[in-house]
């Protein structure tokens, strides 16, 4: 018996979220894919891309597996609203909403989400007085 080929994408978690910005949200984007019947396709390729903001994703394009089930590696937003889309084939994306709030923090130094400047002292560090 030949697969049904995928007929749906469905949110299942991971939609509007707030995460400090430059970490990932505390939930990952899950999808499932269904096909005409409402039943869970197994093996369909689904792609995460960033549509707006300064997300940063990780293992991007995945797999359904077999409960239909497929979910990001990771989402990273970047400052203020963000926004990503799961794609399966030609059909209507879905589409995840996450806020980046707070401050971030490189190395030891916390920057807030307006901005900064973070100047390194490190005598013999090359970027000393940076």
């Amino acid at each position: 018996i030949a697969a049904q080929p995928p007929a749906a994408v469905a949110i299942l978690a991971g939609n509007d979220q707030t995460a400090v910005s430059g970490a990932p949200v505390p939930v990952a984007p899950r999808v499932i894919v269904r096909n005409a019947q409402g039943q869970p396709v197994a093996g369909a390729t689904v792609t995460f891309t960033r549509d707006s903001g300064t997300s940063q994703l990780a293992d991007s394009i995945r797999v359904t597996a077999a409960d239909g089930i497929a979910q990001l590696g990771a989402w990273v937003p970047g400052p203020g609203r963000n926004v990503i889309r799961a794609v399966v084939g030609t059909l209507p994306p879905v589409v995840f909403r996450a806020e980046g709030t707070g401050a971030m923090t490189i190395g030891d130094q916390t920057v807030p989400v307006s901005g900064g400047t973070i100047t390194v002292s490190r005598p013999g560090d090359p970027l000393n007085g940076m």
